[in-house]
């Protein structure tokens, strides 16, 4: 009876390359605070000591004035391995940022946390959906400004329309009481027709109302 052959070490190479390599993922830390002066540049630089990053998005602060030194609010950075990840938001959380002295940043704590199963694709979907957001409340704020505007401009025209009629009745030697109803009427209706025709809303007849009770 023949023995068995050990298998060779090229067979034993080749069983080994065909299993399939279990695939890194990646982490993403968020920084709910910036340290003051601290940039996309800086904060590659530290944070690269502890793994390789990736994505890195700073969140910038809108009321950044040439004084102030909080250029961002928040920030996502993202490593490519997710253990390391964690790894550095467990250890680095309220922590002394330090480096030199002289660096405004130096007193500053880190405020870190590991996002479970975020993804960047997460973030670019919310950055999106503020951006959405953003936009349609400035249309919003812009198109009440033009109807504030229009109404503002068409009451002006109207005030003034009362004043020319005004001045003709007294001219005529009679009293602002005692002018005709009928012509105010008309400048009051067309005044509401063109309101209506630009703004589905009804007209504000305040200032007409004010006038209307002055002598």
């Amino acid at each position: 009876m023949a023995a068995e052959s050990e298998p060779s070490s090229s067979s034993i190479e080749l069983v080994e390359s065909t299993k399939p390599e279990r695939k890194i993922e990646s982490g993403i830390i968020y920084l709910s605070t910036i340290p003051p002066t601290m940039n996309v540049k800086t904060i590659r630089q530290f944070f690269s000591k502890f793994g390789q990053t990736g994505n890195i998005f700073l969140k910038p602060n809108p009321r950044t004035s040439k004084k102030s030194m909080y250029y961002f609010t928040e920030g996502w950075i993202e490593f490519k391995n997710k253990k390391i990840a964690k790894r550095v938001a467990s250890s680095l959380h309220n922590t002394q940022v330090g480096g030199k002295r002289r660096h405004k940043y130096y007193d500053s704590l880190w405020n870190i946390k590991y996002l479970h199963k975020f993804r960047w694709i997460h973030l670019n979907e919310r950055l999106a959906h503020e951006k959405a957001t953003h936009d349609q409340r400035m249309r919003a704020e812009i198109a009440q400004v033009k109807r504030e505007t229009n109404h503002y401009v068409k009451s002006v025209e109207t005030s003034k329309r009362l004043k020319r009629l005004e001045t003709r009745i007294k001219k005529e030697g009679k009293e602002w009481k005692d002018a005709p109803s009928t012509e105010i009427r008309q400048i009051e209706i067309k005044d509401v027709v063109n309101d209506n025709n630009n703004d589905a809303g009804a007209a504000d007849m305040s200032l007409l109302a004010n006038i209307f009770s002055t002598k």
